[in-house]
């Protein structure tokens, strides 16, 4: 069965790239624009992952994710956080509340960022323990 991914991300060059990268590996993917969208976009199609970005308007990543952990249903879905942000107070509230990993949009490669799509889809209940500023 194929998995679906959503994107959240409130930069449309963003969202169209991740896409056009997951479809090309297999994936299924819904976008969203923003946290609100995000959060009928999970009630609607029900993703096995989340790719959050987290400074977006409306409702940023944070409050999005916090939402969403509200929801005993959602407590173990994977969400990476796909950012620009690399603020350490806001990495270690994503962090506390549940995010799978952060990547810092500057500093990954596409490889990683299929690796860690894997990981979080086979392992949904295991947190590396993010650690993406290194890399």
């Amino acid at each position: 069965m194929m998995s679906t991914i959503l994107i959240v991300d409130d930069t449309e060059s963003s969202r169209d790239l991740l896409s056009k990268l997951l479809i090309k590996q297999g994936y299924r993917t819904v976008c969203a624009h923003d946290g609100l969208e995000a959060l009928a976009a999970v009630e609607e199609h029900r993703p096995d992952l989340i790719l959050l970005d987290i400074m977006m308007p409306v409702m940023d990543g944070v409050e999005f994710l916090r939402t969403l952990r509200q929801d005993p249903q959602r407590t173990e879905l994977p969400v990476i956080a796909v950012t620009a942000c690399s603020d350490p107070a806001t990495l270690q509230r994503m962090t506390d509340l549940g995010v799978f990993d952060y990547m810092i949009k500057s500093r990954f490669s596409i490889s990683l960022l299929l690796t860690r799509v894997r990981d979080a889809l086979t392992s949904p209940g295991q947190n590396p323990a993010p650690a993406s500023l290194s890399n």
